[in-house]
């Protein structure tokens, strides 16, 4: 079996302010850049409308009836919303125990007008144009100076896109395809720090939400201030988190605090914000690292005009186009940490060989000391030697290949490279893969291990195609075309001709002939593209009921149009258990806190109803994984009333645990 997989980002946190990294010249890339979603040119500026009215724009200054959240979130299609923009980001890391001392850190300023121009609305979604004129920048701290900065501005005068439920909640991003990951975390850090989530209810005076951005999941509570003079007044804090981004990483072991508040005003003749100061500072001292930070976001939004734009006249849209997750990956924040930490193990690791370390681990090994946090630490020293020195991977490689050590141990190895991520472990790891003078395990190891590469180069995707379709290697052709899938979700078209991911659609045919379209289909889900996952939601339909389950699987916590429907009525209607079991797992992981109420009646009643005892089973595992009293309840009824013991006893036992 292979070593589990570590985390170098273990206690590494992603940052609200994460285009900050982007000043401090530090790298990352954003995964999954989608098409263009304007039907012009990608590059094409949306022009602003002239302030001018005559003629041109009609005045928008007509009362909203509705007093809802819908209603205060109401601007309907052609409103042109233009604020003036202010917000001042900062980052400041300190060593030691909540030490004093300044390590690193950086300000940055930025003033601007935000246009948002409403180019569509659905019941369930409004779609805006975003773009930033009149801007000023200034990041003295960026060691690229002011052609860092300049790129930025360049790129946030241009047009983007974001998504908003009817409540306000920001649920999706579109960019042009050339934005890079410091402007897009941006775009995202500003409107995000000016998103105000409404209750339904009108007459809420207060109300919590679940709220996710770059930092994590966090509880949020809002206060009602009004309305007065017609228009409504929210407080908004920030209770604490419930998750933090980046693996390992718990609000318990990072110490978090969060302090300060923001205040915002709905204008109901506007139908949309029409001012907000914020104020927040977050601290962040997490358990066993070097650093800690303290984050700080100062800014005030206040609209200028309002007015509305001929349908002729709104930016072209395609509401069928790909969207980004609300909140991105985090990776210019995390390279704040990772450049610091890089720091500390340079440190720590002076004068230690890697043929020292190897060989500590192997006694461990050797004595069956494989687990146990001397082994995880060996484990770790070896990929940060990897990731440090080149000639260490290359030595690591020979000691691979010498046939010294056994599969087993040597895939700990080569995931341990895997886990150090650049260019020459990518290079290594792609030559065992592909070389058929090793073991099938071996190369097996290698394919495993290159899925942890964040940018895999174009060499590693064309090794992991050609295995996967190449006849000589039938037992590495599966893994190579699921490692290949999760990594065409994050490949940045380096390679000349078609994407990654259109390569992975265009290959349905072939595995078809092949008999291989269960393997494709996870592959799809496992790159997490919406054209990739659209593709597999097709299959739901599908004849053969192990596509069916198939693609159920890859639709797995996933997010597009259409597919918590069809998981749905296939829960309902799919006559083989095995389906039905496969989509009950893929409803367990709803992220969407909205999606949730009718996941849980359709789990209720398949925990009631379904005529296969594991089936049952299956649903009352997932409505365990999100207790509530409704959740709590069904498990009651069936721990008293299934006609199976096992499953009445399973019940009773995730109600002790409760």
């Amino acid at each position: 079996m292979l070593h589990r997989t570590h985390s170098r980002r273990t206690l590494l946190l992603a940052l609200p302010v994460a285009a900050m990294a982007a000043y401090w010249g530090l790298t990352g890339d954003e995964p999954n850049a989608s098409p263009a979603i304007l039907q012009r040119a990608a590059g094409d500026r949306v022009e602003p409308a002239s302030r001018n009215d005559a003629g041109r724009q009609t005045d928008l200054r007509q009362p909203t009836a509705a007093r809802s959240a819908r209603g205060w979130y109401g601007a309907p299609v052609g409103t042109r919303l233009r604020f003036d923009l202010a917000a001042d980001q900062g980052i400041e890391l300190a060593s030691g125990e909540r030490a004093d001392a300044t390590q690193g850190g950086g300000k940055a300023r930025l003033r601007a007008e935000l246009v948002l121009t409403i180019v569509d609305r659905t019941a369930d979604a409004i779609h805006a144009a975003v773009q930033f004129d009149a801007l000023s920048l200034e990041a003295p701290q960026a060691p690229d100076g002011e052609a860092a900065v300049a790129a930025i501005r360049a790129q946030l005068g241009r047009a983007t896109w974001a998504r908003f439920a009817p409540t306000g909640r920001i649920t999706g991003f579109h960019f042009p395809v050339d934005f890079d990951f410091h402007a897009r975390n941006e775009v995202r850090s500003l409107l995000q720090a000016f998103r105000f989530v409404l209750d339904e209810d009108a007459a809420a005076a207060s109300w919590r939400t679940e709220e996710r951005d770059e930092t994590g999941e966090l509880e949020v509570e809002y206060h009602r201030r009004g309305p007065s003079s017609g228009d409504l007044e929210v407080e908004r804090r920030k209770l604490g988190y419930l998750a933090l981004a980046g693996a390992g990483n718990s609000p318990e072991a990072c110490a978090v605090a969060v302090e300060g508040r923001a205040e915002a005003r709905f204008d109901s003749e506007a139908g949309w914000l029409a001012e907000a100061e914020v104020h927040e500072r977050t601290s962040f001292d997490p358990d066993g690292a070097a650093f800690g930070a303290t984050v700080t976001f100062d800014g005030s939004l206040k609209l200028r005009s309002v007015t509305r734009l001929p349908q002729a006249e709104l930016p072209a849209f395609d509401p069928d186009a790909d969207w980004e997750a609300a909140a991105s990956a985090g990776e210019a924040a995390l390279a704040v940490f990772e450049a610091h930490e890089a720091e500390r193990w340079r440190a720590e690791l002076e004068g230690i060989r890697l043929g020292d370390l190897v060989g500590y681990l192997d006694g461990l090994v050797q004595s069956g000391q494989i687990t146990g946090e001397e082994y995880d630490r060996t484990w770790e020293e070896i990929s940060r030697l990897c990731e440090l020195d080149p000639e260490a991977v290359s030595e690591l490689t020979a000691l691979i290949e010498s046939g010294r050590y056994d599969d087993v141990f040597a895939s700990s190895l080569l995931t341990a490279l895997g886990n150090a991520e650049t260019a020459e472990a990518q290079t290594a790891l792609t030559a065992i893969h592909a070389s058929e003078r090793h073991s099938v395990e071996l190369r097996a190891a290698a394919t495993v291990a290159l899925v942890q590469a964040r940018r895999p180069s174009p060499a590693a995707l064309d090794a992991l195609w050609n295995t996967a379709f190449t006849a000589r290697a039938p037992e590495l052709g599966g893994t190579s075309l699921l490692v290949f899938g999760a990594l065409a979700g994050r490949a940045t078209g380096e390679r000349e001709g078609p994407s990654a991911l259109d390569r992975l659609l265009e290959a349905e045919a072939e595995c078809a002939e092949r008999g291989t379209l269960d393997t494709w289909l996870h592959a799809l889900g496992n790159s997490g593209a919406s054209r990739a996952l659209e593709r597999a939601l097709a299959y739901l339909e599908h004849a053969d009921a192990g596509l069916r389950a198939a693609a159920a699987a890859a639709l797995r916590g996933r997010s597009v149009a259409g597919a918590l429907r069809g998981l749905l009525d296939r829960l309902v209607a799919d006559p083989d258990a095995t389906v039905r079991m496969r989509v009950i797992e893929s409803l367990a992981e709803t992220r969407d806190p909205a999606a949730w109420s009718p996941v849980r009646a359709a789990l209720a009643q398949s925990a009631l109803r379904d005529d296969v005892a594991v089936v049952r089973e299956a649903a009352l595992l997932a409505l365990a994984s999100r207790p509530d009293v409704e959740s709590t309840e069904i498990l009651r009824r069936v721990a008293q009333g299934d006609v199976d013991e096992h499953v009445r006893e399973t019940a009773r036992r995730l109600l002790a645990g409760s």
